[in-house]
């Protein structure tokens, strides 16, 4: 059996549907339009930036007397933590001194030591 044959008995079958479907879904029929804009209304174009969304209104502002007391709230609510943070500094103070202590316990042992070892020798 030659190629050529081969290539129209089994390829050509099989291309012809999806050409074919290629035709039907090109016609006018099928393409979708988007709906038409209603002046002085937004409406979702489905693109980005959508220009066509309704503005909003700015969001109210804070007074002072606001802004104030959620300044106090938050100095309430920080107060734990600093209480927190100093008693772990106060902490760490006295076990870096504690540490300290331990070493000079250390070398005036070592000290001592030695001039025993020293004084023992012949």
């Amino acid at each position: 059996m030659a190629w050529g044959t081969m290539a129209c008995r089994f390829f050509i079958p099989l291309l012809m549907p999806v050409l074919l479907w290629g035709c039907v879904n090109s016609s006018p029929d099928f393409v979708l339009s988007q709906p038409p804009l209603i002046p002085g209304r937004g409406s979702d174009t489905g693109q980005i930036p959508n220009i066509n969304d309704v503005p909003r209104g700015e969001t109210a502002q804070l007074t002072k007397a606001e802004t104030a007391a959620a300044k106090q709230q938050l100095a309430r609510d920080a107060q734990p933590a600093q209480a927190q943070a100093q008693q772990a500094t106060n902490e760490e103070a006295a076990y870096r001194a504690e540490v300290e202590a331990l070493r000079r316990l250390a070398e005036e042992q070592k000290r001592r030591r030695l001039a025993d070892i020293e004084s023992r020798q012949y």
